[in-house]
């Protein structure tokens, strides 16, 4: 099986070191030319901002939609996630395949930003979106306490 990783900017070299240690082969994808042989895509954080700004010159991103659309499987992290999100408060939607609503900085700018943990497996998250509605069909898999406000 081959991953692609969409590779505008971001952690893209992370998921292919772990696509690698799994054993299966993956490749970074930069150009539409590239998706003609993946099996599963992965959209990895970074700036979603500038991951759009990078798409300017390709149009990328519409590609990645419609073989999205079609059923690719997909996973997505932080400025992945926000690519994919229906709805985004303080940000503009871009490729739309998620029922969900974020908020892009909900907890500062990166230079506001903190570590804390977050009940995802035992692992920590820093600076993130806040995931503010999901489809009823959507099982919540993590949370973070913010001053009583759970998020």
């Amino acid at each position: 099986m081959k991953v692609g990783i969409l590779s505008f900017q971001g952690s893209f070299l992370d998921h292919s070191k772990s696509i690698h240690e799994l054993g299966y082969e993956s490749l970074l994808i930069k150009q539409t030319k590239d998706l003609t042989s993946v099996d599963a895509l992965i959209l990895p954080g970074g700036e979603s901002t500038a991951m759009k700004k990078i798409n300017q010159f390709s149009n990328l991103l519409t590609d990645l939609d419609q073989l999205i659309k079609d059923g690719i499987p997909t996973l997505n992290t932080c400025a992945g996630t926000i690519l994919l999100a229906k709805e985004v408060i303080g940000g503009e939607v871009t490729i739309p395949n998620i029922d969900i609503e974020v908020t892009r900085n909900a907890y500062g700018r990166q230079t506001e930003s903190f570590e804390g943990s977050v009940k995802f497996f035992e692992n920590e998250d820093i600076y993130c979106f806040c995931l503010l509605y999901t489809s009823d069909a959507a099982d919540e898999r993590s949370s973070v306490d913010l001053g009583g406000r759970r998020i």
